[in-house]
């Protein structure tokens, strides 16, 4: 299932960072409770990019219901502050990124996870060349904090390429493919 936020790309009500976990959860709590779509509760796999692999993270965590996660290019809005002392350069890209993002959003202006995310297995997917979320900034802090509260199961996957995957969307679906399905096997 692919859901857009509250006040995003044509969905009803305004756009704010603050809802977009519970937007989450209630799609997840939709899933959850619906009969009517043949949906395997017992696997449940979440997928996001950017800020949504932000929220699929704090879901995931927060989810004992989900089986495994990936974040995708995942930009890790509570560590804008430290971004911003730790590199500018790279806190200004992501803040423009956010600041362009407002045509498709309405209403807008302008490493507790880690924790819950030790015990699921969890694919972060970066790009050498993301000036939006470098992986110093947002992937490796969080593989860090995993793996130093004992995670085993988060793996790492980057790739020579820019925020959207520009030049290599067909490998990372299939390595998202290809690790969704491990996953699922494991269950059988």
């Amino acid at each position: 299932m692919t859901f857009h936020y509250s006040g995003s790309w044509g969905s009803d009500g305004d756009y704010s960072l603050a809802n977009d976990l519970e937007d989450a959860h209630t799609v997840l709590d939709f899933i959850l409770q619906s009969e009517t779509y043949g949906i395997d509760k017992s696997r449940v796999y979440v997928v996001g990019h950017s800020l949504g692999g932000f929220v699929c993270g704090q879901l995931t965590a927060a989810r004992q219901e989900i089986s495994a996660a990936v974040l995708l290019m995942p930009c890790d809005i509570g560590r804008m502050q430290k971004i911003a002392q730790e590199d500018p350069v790279a806190f200004r890209a992501i803040r423009k990124e956010l600041e362009e993002s407002g045509g498709w959003l309405n209403g807008t202006s302008g490493e507790s996870a880690a924790q819950a995310l030790a015990h699921k297995p969890v694919l972060c997917v970066g790009g050498t060349l993301d000036t939006c979320t470098p992986l110093a900034m947002h992937c490796e802090p969080l593989a860090r904090a995993v793996k130093a509260a004992g995670g085993t199961a988060f793996r790492m996957q980057y790739f020579t390429t820019d925020h959207v995957f520009s030049d290599y969307r067909l490998t990372v679906a299939e390595e998202v493919t290809a690790f969704l399905q491990a996953e699922a096997a494991k269950t059988e």
